[in-house]
C-alpha cells in the first residue's frame, strides 16, 4: 500500500482531500453557508471554544489517525511473519 491508496481510502470515506471542500456547508452553527456567507468579502468567524466544538477538522483528523493506524498495524504484522 502506498501513500495515494491511504489518500483514496480518507477521500472515499469524507468526499475530499482539501479542507475548504472539506467544511463547504459547515457554518459555526452547523448550519448550510448561505451564498452571502461563501462570499470572499465576508469577514471569518470568531474562532471561539464553541466555533471549534461544531467544526468537523477533528473527526476528519481521526479518520485519517485510523486509516494511518491500521496501515501501520497491519504492515508492522506482515514485517514481522517475514522476519521469522
Amino acid at each position: 500500500m502506498k501513500v495515494k491508496d491511504l489518500k483514496k481510502i480518507f477521500k472515499d470515506k469524507n468526499g475530499s482531500l482539501i479542507c475548504r471542500e472539506l467544511l463547504s456547508g459547515v457554518s459555526s452553527q452547523n448550519a448550510p453557508l448561505t451564498a452571502a456567507e461563501l462570499s470572499s468579502d465576508t469577514p471569518p468567524s470568531v474562532r471561539t471554544p464553541e466555533y471549534y466544538k461544531k467544526r468537523p477538522c477533528g473527526d476528519l483528523v481521526g479518520d485519517a489517525a485510523e486509516i494511518l493506524e491500521k496501515y501501520i498495524t497491519t504492515n508492522l504484522q506482515m514485517s514481522e511473519r517475514t522476519t521469522k
